[in-house]
């Protein structure tokens, strides 16, 4: 599932990818762009945690503002399944992507 340039309000997001239909995501790519950025970098880390979604093994957060805030991957049980990871235009540091990679040795991160 791609989800480009969305300009979802926090309720809008937990109403279309929390909701059971898709559980059986494998893949979720979601970029918004800086311009029309409705989601903090605070919801976007409570709404990954949140994802129930066993067979997710991509996550793509592109042109989002989350930044070093993806340190909450650090923490093994959140999207265990995920293999591939990209932050592309996120503000995330080198220095946190090393360490998610570290931590995480079978990810592969995309920066």
């Amino acid at each position: 599932m791609t989800l480009r340039e969305c300009r979802l309000n926090e309720a809008g997001w937990e109403a279309i990818l929390l909701n059971p239909v898709f559980k059986n995501l494998e893949s979720l790519s979601i970029s918004e762009g800086y311009r029309e950025c409705y989601v903090n970098p605070e919801f976007i880390e409570r709404f990954v945690r949140a994802l129930d979604c066993p067979n997710l093994r991509q996550l793509h957060l592109g042109s989002t503002p989350v930044g070093d805030r993806i340190e909450f991957l650090l923490d093994p049980a959140v999207l265990p399944n995920v293999l591939v990871a990209g932050f592309i235009d996120t503000r995330a540091s080198a220095e946190m992507l090393k360490r998610i990679v570290a931590v995480r040795p079978r990810f592969i991160v995309l920066d």
